[in-house]
C-alpha cells in the first residue's frame, strides 16, 4: 500500500485523503431499501384481487398534474365504495406531504392481471395511497412487491378481507413480499361493548378478523399499520419515533399570555362556588333527605379539588394549555356540586334564577367576542380557533334548550324529582365549562396578529364536499362490514348542521367550517377505532402520533394553537379510544391548516405546476465494513507524513 502511494506523487497525495473523504461521506448517506432486489418504479404499486377465490395482481399507476381535486380511474369499473376508498386515498397522500388535494388532478390507471369485471371495496385504497406519495415524491418503488390494505383518512392501515388468498395470489404471480394490515393475523370474537369517549357513549359491533392458514405460502409476509410504515418498508424512508418532537408544551408566553387573566378568573369562581356548595351541604338537610345526593356533591367537589391541583401544577410549570385543560374540568365539577347544593337547599325559583344569570351573561359575553373577532381580517391560525368556538356555541345553545324543558318543568311545578335536578345540574355544569373553554379559544385568536389573504368561502365548500364524501364512505363501508356505530350518525348530524347553517356572513361561514370539521373528525374517528376491537386501538394510536407528525412536519412543524389544543387533551386522557378522539380532531383541523396554507403560498407565487415535495429518506449509518476500509487506506497515509516529517 505504502509503495502505490510513493508512486503517485506528492500532489496526488495531499489531493488523495479529500477524494477518500467524499466517498465515506457517499457510503454513509447511501442505503439501500428494505428487501432491495428487482426493479424500481416511480407512481406504481402492485394490489391483489380476489374472485373466485384465487388472488391475482392489479398493477397500479398514479399520476398527478395540476388541477381542481378531480380523480379519473382508467382501466377497470369500481363500485362506489371502491371509488370513495380511491379519493380518499389520493388526497391523504397529497396531505400527509403538506399539498391542497384540490389543487392537484389524479389518474389512477389500474391493469389488472387476471378476470377483474367490477371491483369492490376499499382493499386497493393502500396500494393507490403509497403509487401516489411516490408520484408526488419522485421515490422509487420496488416492483417485487405487492400489498393490501384500506388507505384510512388519517394515514392508518384498516382490515381487508382475503388475506390468505390475496397472499397465495402474490406468490403464483411471482411476487416476494406481501404487505397486509397489522393485526390481522389474529382471530377476535365478534364484538359488542360501549366505547365511552369524552362525554359521548357509542356502541359498536362487528366481526372484526378471522384466523387464516398462512403455512405453505413462499412469500415474505410484513404487517403494516399505517401508509408511512409501508413507505418505510418499501423505500427505507423514515418513520418519526414520537409526536413530542413537534410538541413543545405551549408555555404562557407569547398570545398564551392572554389567558392567564382569563384562568385567573375561573380559579376565582371556581373557589366561589366550592365554598358556597360546602357551606349549603353542611347545613345538613341534604344528608338527611336526599343521601344519595348528598354523595355526589361530596364526590364532584373531590374531583373538583384533585382537577384544580393538577391546574396548579401545570400553572407553575407555565404550561397554558393543559393547565387550562384541567382548569376547566375543575370548573365543570364544582359547577356541578354547586348546582345540585343550590337545587336541594334552596328554593327552585332562586336556583333557576341563578343559574339562568351565570349561564345568559355568559353566552352574551361569548356571542359578542365571536362577532367582533369574524369581523376582522383572519389568520388561518385565529380561523381554526374561531371554527371551533363558534361550533362549541352553537352545541352549548342547542344542548341548553334541552336543559331548557327540564328547568319549565321544575319551575311550573311539573315535577319535583330529584333526578331530573341532578340531571339539570350535571348537563349545566358542563355547558358553563365548555363555554369557558370557548371563550378561552376566542380570547386566545383575538390577541394574534391577523391578515389573512384565504379564500375562506372557497375553503367551506371544498370542505363540505371532503365531509360528504368521508360520510358517505364511512356509512357505506360500515353497512358492508356488519359494523354500525353511533359515531357515523354523529358525523352525518354535524353535516346537516353544516347544512342548516343560514346566511353567507363570515361568522356563518366559519360556524359551517366547524361544523364541518366536527363531521371529517368523527368520520374518521369511525375508521380509526374499527372494528372496536382494544387491540387495534392500541396499534392504531401509536400508528396515528407517528402519522401526526409528519402530517405536522409537512405543515411546518409548529402546530397551530387549535391543532395543539386538541393534541394536548388527548394526551390527558388514558384510554387509547379517547386519545384518538382528539387526535383525530387534530387531524381535522390541521387538514385545513394546510390546504389554507398552500393556498395562501400558490397566491404568492401565482405557480401553475403541481408541486413536487421530499419525503424524508432514512440515509442509514456508517457501516463497519465502510469504517474498516477507510482505516485502511488513510492510517498508512499518516505513516507516511510522519515518515516524511521524520526525515
Amino acid at each position: 500500500m505504502e509503495t502505490v502511494l510513493k508512486l503517485l506523487g506528492k500532489p496526488l497525495r495531499r489531493l488523495l485523503p479529500l477524494v477518500l473523504i467524499v466517498l465515506v461521506v457517499l457510503a454513509a448517506t447511501y442505503s439501500a431499501p428494505l428487501y432491495a432486489e428487482g426493479a424500481a418504479n416511480v407512481g406504481v404499486s402492485v394490489g391483489i384481487a380476489v374472485r373466485d377465490n384465487r388472488g391475482f395482481p392489479l398493477i397500479v399507476r398514479v399520476e398527478v398534474s395540476s388541477g381542481n381535486g378531480g380523480l379519473s380511474i382508467v382501466g377497470v369499473r369500481g363500485d362506489s365504495l371502491f371509488r370513495h376508498s380511491l379519493r380518499v386515498a389520493v388526497y391523504e397522500a397529497a396531505w400527509i406531504l403538506g399539498l391542497d388535494p384540490w389543487s392537484l388532478n389524479y389518474t389512477v390507471t389500474i391493469t389488472p392481471l387476471g378476470e377483474a369485471g367490477v371491483l369492490s371495496g376499499p382493499s386497493l385504497s393502500l396500494a393507490v395511497y403509497v403509487a401516489t406519495v411516490s408520484a408526488l415524491t419522485g421515490l422509487s418503488l420496488p416492483s417485487y412487491a405487492a400489498l393490501t390494505g384500506v388507505a384510512n383518512p388519517d394515514s392508518t392501515v384498516g382490515f381487508v378481507g382475503f388475506i390468505e388468498e390475496k397472499a397465495r395470489g402474490a406468490e403464483e404471480h411471482n411476487y416476494t413480499l406481501f404487505i397486509y394490515p397489522a393485526l390481522q393475523d389474529r382471530e377476535y370474537r365478534v364484538v359488542r361493548k360501549s366505547v365511552h369517549l369524552g362525554p359521548y357513549v357509542f356502541s359498536t359491533r362487528g366481526m372484526a378478523s378471522e384466523r387464516r392458514n398462512f403455512t405453505g405460502i413462499n412469500v415474505s409476509m410484513i404487517q403494516a399499520a399505517s401508509g408511512p410504515e409501508v413507505l418505510h418498508i418499501l423505500a427505507n424512508t423514515t418513520l418519526p419515533s414520537t409526536l413530542t418532537v413537534y410538541l413543545t408544551n405551549v408555555s404562557l408566553g407569547g398570545p398564551y399570555w392572554i389567558l392567564r387573566d382569563h384562568m385567573g378568573r375561573m380559579e376565582a369562581r371556581i373557589m366561589e362556588m366550592l365554598r358556597n356548595a360546602e357551606e349549603l351541604r353542611s347545613m345538613g338537610t341534604i344528608s338527611a333527605r336526599y343521601p344519595q345526593i348528598s354523595s355526589i356533591i361530596e364526590k364532584s367537589l373531590e374531583k373538583a379539588l384533585a382537577y384544580y391541583g393538577a391546574y396548579r401544577n401545570f400553572s407553575q410549570q407555565g404550561l397554558a394549555l393543559a393547565a387550562l385543560e384541567y382548569l376547566c374540568e375543575s370548573y365543570r365539577y364544582a359547577a356541578y356540586a354547586y348546582y345540585l347544593a343550590r337545587f336541594f337547599t334552596l328554593p327552585d325559583t332562586d336556583t333557576l334564577n341563578g343559574i339562568y344569570m351565570d349561564y345568559a351573561s355568559k353566552l352574551s359575553l361569548l356571542e359578542k367576542l365571536a362577532s367582533d373577532l369574524a369581523e376582522r381580517p383572519l389568520s388561518i391560525d385565529q380561523a381554526l380557533l374561531l371554527a371551533d368556538a363558534l361550533r362549541m356555541l352553537e352545541d352549548i345553545g342547542r344542548d341548553s334548550r334541552v336543559v331548557t324543558l327540564g328547568l319549565l318543568a321544575i319551575s311550573n311545578g311539573f315535577v319535583n324529582g330529584a333526578a331530573i335536578k341532578a340531571s339539570v345540574s350535571r348537563i349545566m355544569a358542563k355547558l358553563m365549562s365548555e363555554a369557558c373553554r370557548a371563550q378561552a379559544m376566542l380570547l386566545l385568536a383575538a390577541s394574534m396578529e391577523g391578515g389573512a389573504t384565504v379564500d375562506f368561502a372557497g375553503l367551506v365548500e371544498d370542505f363540505r364536499t371532503y365531509a360528504n364524501l368521508l360520510y358517505s364512505y364511512a356509512r357505506e363501508y360500515s353497512s358492508h362490514t356488519r359494523v354500525f356505530s353511533e359515531i357515523v350518525n354523529m358525523a352525518g348530524g354535524h353535516l346537516w348542521l353544516a347544512g342548516k347553517v343560514n346566511g353567507n356572513t363570515t361568522y356563518s361561514q366559519f360556524l359551517r367550517l366547524g361544523h364541518l370539521l366536527e363531521s371529517i373528525s368523527y368520520s374518521q374517528l369511525y375508521f380509526a377505532l374499527h372494528p372496536g376491537v382494544k387491540e387495534a386501538y392500541d396499534v392504531r394510536y401509536e400508528a396515528l402520533l407517528k402519522n401526526l407528525a409528519l402530517y405536522l412536519q409537512a405543515a411546518g412543524g409548529k402546530p397551530p394553537a387549535a391543532v395543539q389544543w386538541f393534541i394536548e387533551r388527548a394526551l390527558l386522557y388514558e384510554k387509547n379510544e379517547s386519545r384518538i378522539m382528539y387526535l383525530e380532531k387534530a387531524l381535522a383541523y390541521l387538514k385545513l391548516y394546510i390546504a389554507a396554507t398552500h393556498r395562501v403560498a400558490h397566491v404568492q407565487t401565482s405557480s401553475e405546476t403541481a408541486t413536487m415535495r421530499s419525503w424524508p429518506v432514512n440515509r442509514g449509518e456508517i457501516s463497519i465494513v465502510t469504517l474498516g476500509l477507510a482505516l485502511w487506506v488513510l492510517l498508512p497515509l499518516v505513516s507516511i507524513r510522519r515518515e516524511g516529517r521524520a526525515s
